[in-house]
């Protein structure tokens, strides 16, 4: 377990990992992450990729939260990445994970973080680039360190 402190509203450690919920929708027919898995808007101020931070979660409590029970399925998958490794090739940018509690996750609202920041990538075709290799990057993360749907068992599909 990380030592790291995640402060309310902070930025989140780079030790630590993100647990990500993913929807079978996400899924191809063999099982396998689509590139689609993950969705950066652009245009709402606040979005991100919301995960849940390791150990301030597990991967059965978030499968269990209502939340993403009604979003996902009851035996909806679970990709977890480190924090250091999601944000190291998009050092130069605005992009950052932080903690921000969310009352939809009940008792762990304090375990919920975004992905976010992209919204301050450059406009036009260098920020589309750069979003879109962004997302590509998180896939192939989430294919590293993967909780298939129902399973306690992590495997890797990269």
């Amino acid at each position: 377990m990380a030592d790291a402190i995640v402060v309310p509203g902070g930025e989140v450690p780079g030790d630590l990992n993100l647990l990500r919920a993913i929807n079978p929708k996400h899924l191809d027919g063999k099982g396998q992450l689509c590139d689609n898995s993950f969705f950066l808007s652009r245009s709402k101020p606040k979005d991100g990729v919301s995960t849940g931070i390791e150990p301030l979660i597990t991967v059965q409590q978030l499968r269990n939260l209502q939340c993403i029970r009604k979003r996902c399925g009851e035996a909806c998958g679970v990709a977890v990445m480190n924090v250091g490794e999601v944000l190291n090739p998009v050092q130069d940018t605005p992009i950052r994970v932080l903690q921000e509690d969310d009352e939809e996750w009940g008792c762990f609202s304090h375990a919920h973080a975004l992905i976010t920041g992209h919204q301050g990538l450059p406009k036009g075709d260098e920020g589309k680039k750069k979003l879109k290799d962004f997302q590509r990057h998180l896939v192939n993360l989430a294919r590293k360190r993967y909780f298939p749907a129902g399973s306690t068992v992590e495997q890797s599909t990269a």
